[in-house]
């Protein structure tokens, strides 16, 4: 989380509030993000969320494998 916070502080967009992060405590079915809301460099707000795609397709579909 660290490295992605530093990248965008590097490109001028900063934190506008505490990262939320389910990485370490996934949701009950395992899903595991975090969501950053950034500031852009022309004051908007925009949410940055990472997630692994295991994680998404987990959300998205219900499937827990890739093949």
């Amino acid at each position: 989380m660290k490295t992605v916070l530093d990248k965008l502080r590097d490109g001028g967009i900063g934190h506008a509030q505490r990262p939320k992060t389910k990485f370490a405590n996934p949701a009950p079915k395992g899903y595991r993000d975090a969501n950053l809301i950034v500031k852009l460099p022309g004051g908007m707000l925009a949410e940055v969320r990472i997630h692994l795609k295991a994680s998404w397709l987990l959300r998205t579909t219900g499937i827990t494998t890739t093949r």
